[in-house]
């Protein structure tokens, strides 16, 4: 195995975790595979906010392009998407630290 992977402290069975001083919940926690699904993790608030910081900048998804390399717009696939940077912005900075 290349590394160990981080992962919550839930060895004594709670369901609820501090995150960065954020209490988040643990809904669902499975050892083989490692999987541990959170509720909670992000606010309505930081939601809405990281919405509006994506929506200028959202276009539509592409796909790998197999004949030539690259990627291509394939009308199979209908979302959209975008990239941050780490850190771009102080909310992004705040969720990472929370991760």
């Amino acid at each position: 195995m290349a590394g160990t992977v981080p992962e919550p402290d839930i060895a004594d069975s709670r369901n609820v975790v501090l995150a960065d001083g954020h209490a988040v919940r643990v809904a669902v926690s499975m050892k083989q595979p490692r999987v541990v699904v959170f509720e909670g993790f992000l606010t309505p608030e930081e939601c809405r906010e990281l919405v509006e910081q994506a929506r200028p900048r959202l276009s539509r998804s592409e796909t790998v392009d197999n004949a030539h390399g690259g990627s291509e717009v394939n009308a199979a696939r209908t979302s959209d998407g975008m990239f941050f940077a780490r850190g771009e912005t102080p909310l992004l900075a705040r969720i990472e630290a929370r991760i």
